[in-house]
């Protein structure tokens, strides 16, 4: 696995795993990449200084690679985010190794990022009306769109018994830049 520092056009930086340069290279045509801070797709490798490694593999640099071909076949599993500040950039020594445990709990937070931002740009958010639009548009008296908002527990369910489709979905911090 490679591990390139990527930067979005917003330049917020952060780490993409790829088991080669072709697959970044095929990713990032394609747009399946995104950064996790922005949701922004237009992604590029940043400079980087090149890595020399003695023919031996320390257990710690072993323990950092993801495993199995699932990462490598897999759009969104193959990338995952490490945030990194502007400051980073000059430290001398290097951060240290990401166990499995958090790099999904990072890739799990990229996604929902994605899906938030994904959600914003493209439904309507309705607010606390969420109950009354949806209802609007599942009998009919409003043409069909997107749409996110709030609703109560007692709300939603109400809405589930009269067998109107919602998803919850966490709404993550705004983030400044």
């Amino acid at each position: 696995m490679i591990c390139f520092t990527l930067i979005c056009s917003d330049e917020h930086e952060f780490e993409g795993w790829f088991p080669d340069n072709a697959r970044f290279e095929k990713q990032a045509a394609n747009r399946l990449l995104s950064c996790p801070i922005c949701g922004n797709s237009d992604i590029r490798k940043a400079i980087m200084a090149p890595a020399v490694h003695s023919g031996r593999r320390s257990s710690s640099a072993a323990a950092a690679e993801p495993s199995g071909s699932d990462q490598a076949d897999s759009a969104t599993a193959s990338v995952a985010a490490v945030p990194s500040s502007p400051q980073a950039a000059s430290a001398s020594p290097p951060a240290p190794a990401i166990g499995p445990d958090q790099r999904k709990m990072m890739m799990a937070y990229a996604m929902m990022r994605q899906v938030q931002t994904y959600v914003e740009k493209n439904f309507d958010n309705v607010g606390r009306k969420f109950p009354e639009e949806a209802r609007k548009i599942h009998h009919g008296e409003v043409d069909a769109r997107g749409i996110y908002g709030e609703v109560t527990a007692e709300e939603a369910k109400e809405l589930h018994e009269e067998g109107i489709e919602m998803r919850p979905m966490p709404m993550l911090p705004k983030l400044d830049g």
